[in-house]
């Protein structure tokens, strides 16, 4: 082979071996940085709503904005069950207290859930709480919010029995009042009856422990467009890459002799 073909052959190696190495940490590199300078820049911030709190991860900083206008900020720590006597005292305050014309049960209180195609009878009322799951039914008709529910238990068990509200049409009393759930849902979205459940945040200097009911809202920082723009600038590499390969060299014969 001449040497003119052999140095244009290395040559060519080379540069894709040097090519390769710099588009795998160029652009996606580029794309990741540019992004995290836009996100401290812009300082975009996500709102989530009380009966979202359960979607958050574990450790998320978040500022809680609480109904009363004073904030809270530090690590969300998770959910917590409100202690049963502390509950039971709020709530009967709070309907006792409470405006409004809708019937709510009386801790212990017996009722009827009633569910599209079945009735639950003898149902001694607990409280209203709220329990995330993934596998839930977000809303129904964008109404019900589907992580909170109505906590009973039957005569025959002392075991709680959860019944999620977007699982069920109404609850009845035994004089025949009744209530749908769409209006509970409504109730403890915004903070108007107590919720035995809270949200736990970590912050500076102890574990702040906040009812559902008392939170507004919770924020927490974007941090998108760094992932945004990493898997553009990934995207650009890959094509270069791939372009970069379908050279066809097959005309110059192999040869690493220097």
């Amino acid at each position: 082979m001449p040497s003119s073909k052999i140095l244009k052959f290395k040559i060519a190696w080379l540069f894709i071996f040097l090519a390769l190495g710099n588009m795998l940490a160029g652009c996606s590199a580029v794309g990741f940085t540019a992004g995290a300078i836009l996100d401290e820049a812009t300082n975009a911030k996500a709102k989530v709503d009380p009966s979202r709190v359960g979607s958050l991860k574990y450790g998320k900083d978040v500022t809680v904005f609480l109904r009363d206008s004073t904030l809270v900020s530090g690590d969300y720590y998770g959910l917590y069950d409100v202690d049963k006597q502390s509950y039971s005292q709020k709530y009967m305050s709070a309907i006792s207290d409470s405006i409004t014309d809708i019937f709510l049960p009386a801790i212990n209180d017996t009722i009827t859930v009633m569910t599209g195609k079945k009735a639950y009878r003898d149902q001694c009322f607990i409280d209203f709480g709220y329990k995330y799951q993934k596998s839930a039914k977000k809303e129904v008709s964008r109404r019900i919010p589907g992580y909170f529910y109505i906590g009973a238990n039957s005569s025959n068990s002392s075991e709680e029995k959860i019944y999620y509200l977007n699982n069920i049409s109404e609850i009845i009393n035994s004089e025949g009042k009744s209530t749908r759930s769409y209006a509970i849902g409504e109730l403890m979205k915004s903070g108007r009856i107590p919720i035995a459940t809270g949200a736990r945040i970590l912050t500076i200097s102890n574990v702040e422990q906040i009812p559902l009911e008392d939170i507004d809202h919770l924020e927490y920082r974007k941090k998108n467009a760094k992932w945004v723009l990493f898997g553009l600038g990934l995207a650009v590499d890959v094509v270069m890459v791939i372009a970069l390969l379908s050279v066809d060299f097959s005309g110059l014969e192999m040869q690493w002799e220097f």
